[in-house]
């Protein structure tokens, strides 16, 4: 990877530019927290509205995957 994501493969966060280590990594769990976050985003609709960074993805599957 070159370019502005690069960063992410250096950092060992390259499963958010691969689906195919991300279902590695997360498996049908990581679909299921994207589409619970995305389902947030249709109930309070001031959320869909938000600027959302790799950094908040990257906390979310944190937080997330700690429950898991």
């Amino acid at each position: 990877v070159n370019g502005g994501y690069k960063y992410l493969t250096e950092q060992g966060l390259d499963y958010f530019l691969d689906y195919k280590k991300f279902k590695e990594k997360f498996g049908e769990n990581g679909l299921e927290i994207l589409f619970d976050e995305t389902n947030l985003w249709l109930e309070e609709s001031h959320r869909l509205f938000r600027s959302y960074t790799i950094f908040y993805f990257i906390e979310l599957f944190k937080e997330k995957s700690n429950k898991l």
